[in-house]
């Protein structure tokens, strides 16, 4: 295996693991599962708490 490839599996096992933490994290909160009974659905309040850690995480804007 290359030392790219080696690092490449590396650092997605760390968000990947970081991914599960929120998770559960997220998961034992007591978030409603939408915002409101009009939303969309598209995306439960859990799941984007998880991509807002991520994007936190990551250092984005």
């Amino acid at each position: 295996m290359s030392i790219h490839r080696y690092v490449e599996s590396v650092l997605s096992n760390k968000y990947l693991k970081f991914v599960d933490t929120a998770q559960a994290v997220s998961a034992n909160s007591h978030l409603q599962i939408y915002s409101c009974k009009y939303s969309k659905r598209k995306y439960t309040q859990h799941q984007l708490l998880i991509l807002v850690l991520l994007k936190e995480y990551l250092n984005e804007d």
